[in-house]
């Protein structure tokens, strides 16, 4: 019943938000957790403090006079994050 009702939200989201958004949301925050942590319990509540910060900043840059598509200023605050605790931890 999990993986059913996991496989049914995510073809949903898919549909509604797009296929890298929903990705990038699967894959950045827990990849970027894992940097800092090898603990369940601290990597999952880290994969979701990087994820509300990846959507907060992203949602700040697309309603910024850059007009950028939000989806593509989400994944881009994602990658950055990344990028800057990949780069701070080794």
């Amino acid at each position: 019943v999990w993986y059913i009702s996991l496989g049914m939200m995510i073809a949903v989201s898919i549909h509604v938000v797009g296929t890298i958004l929903v990705f990038a949301y699967l894959v950045l925050p827990p990849v970027t957790a894992l940097l800092l942590s090898r603990r369940l319990g601290i990597v999952l509540w880290l994969s979701v403090f990087f994820a509300v910060i990846s959507t907060v900043v992203g949602t700040l840059i697309a309603v910024s006079p850059l007009d950028v598509p939000i989806s593509y200023a989400i994944v881009a605050s994602c990658a950055v994050l990344y990028a800057l605790t990949w780069s701070a931890t080794g």
